[in-house]
């Protein structure tokens, strides 16, 4: 299962023209999920697909676990993109 499973992934990866990663921003582990979807876009996406960074839940901000400078370091590090905050 797992050989199709990677099968039908990388069909997924390869037909998108964009990636939306979200995170909670609340959630620390959320957010380290993070490279390791960016590391699966790089492996089966387009060399050209356009990737967002999100941080959601802003309206948690009592709650934050990642600040917003962490959020911006790591789009930074995954190839300049662009990170958003949302509700």
């Amino acid at each position: 299962y797992l050989f199709i499973y990677f099968l039908l992934l990388a069909a997924y990866y390869r037909g998108a023209m964009g990636f939306i990663l979200m995170y909670d921003i609340t959630n620390e582990e959320s957010f380290n999920a993070v490279q390791d979807w960016c590391t699966q876009i790089k492996m089966y996406s387009w060399d050209n697909a356009q990737v967002v960074l999100v941080g959601n839940k802003c309206d948690l901000e009592q709650d934050r676990a990642v600040t917003e400078e962490r959020g911006k370091r790591l789009a930074d590090q995954l190839g300049n993109l662009s990170h958003n905050i949302v509700s």
